[in-house]
């Protein structure tokens, strides 16, 4: 079985250890050799399915983009933010080592806002033997951002003032009475500064999820 890499911050890995985030939102990125979205497809036997397809610029085949996290019953283990005394690594451990350093580890989720006497390491830094959280896909799906409903965003991890969001970053109309505002929030600290604002309401991949 083939594991994947996903990263979370550290408030979505709080809220995925205390089992209240089940799903993750993530944006569809086309190839560079995509020439664009086919939001439907008609299947052989007739089915209209929502499977996202393109066609190759270069060939002018049409293939059907895959999501880079996987399928159902796949797993993807949970990169986070996280510390070390640097007297406790090894740069080339061995078994016997990736066990002592296990137990040396610090977690910024578990952390909060108190800081590290030894600095934070990003998520993106984090080597697979050190990750803590290890999930399997349900269920993935294709949708717009703005379809997301009040129970999905329950889902989430998000409801009104749960404080996910570390700095405020209220969008416009903001009104702070819904899951779904919460998570309009959310995604605005997390992803307006990366080119995916929500108005721009991207397709992305509803990516269920359980704990193993």
């Amino acid at each position: 079985m083939k594991y994947r890499s996903i990263i979370f911050s550290s408030e979505m890995v709080r809220a995925i250890l205390e089992k209240r985030k089940t799903q993750t939102r993530r944006v569809l990125m086309l190839p560079r050799w995509s020439t664009g979205l086919w939001e439907h497809f008609e299947l052989e036997d007739g089915a209209d399915e929502n499977i996202p397809m393109t066609i190759c610029q270069n060939t002018g085949c049409l293939a059907q983009i895959q999501c880079p996290y996987g399928k159902p019953g796949g797993r993807m283990w949970v990169k986070e933010t996280w510390g070390i005394d640097p007297n406790d690594w090894f740069p080339n451990p061995s078994p016997w080592d990736i066990n002592f350093m296990l137990n040396k580890i610090q977690y910024k989720a578990d952390w909060g806002n108190e800081p590290y006497h030894w600095g934070w390491h990003p998520s993106i830094f984090m080597p697979r033997w050190a990750s803590r959280l290890t999930l399997e896909i349900v269920n993935i799906s294709l949708e717009h951002l703005q379809d997301i409903s009040e129970e999905d965003a329950v889902a989430e991890g998000c409801h009104h003032n749960i404080g996910l969001v570390p700095a405020p970053m209220e969008p416009p109309e903001y009104d702070g009475i819904s899951a779904r505002q919460d998570y309009r929030e959310l995604w605005y600290f997390l992803n307006a500064k990366r080119g995916h604002p929500w108005e721009a309401n991207d397709w992305i991949w509803r990516i269920e999820f359980k704990v193993i």
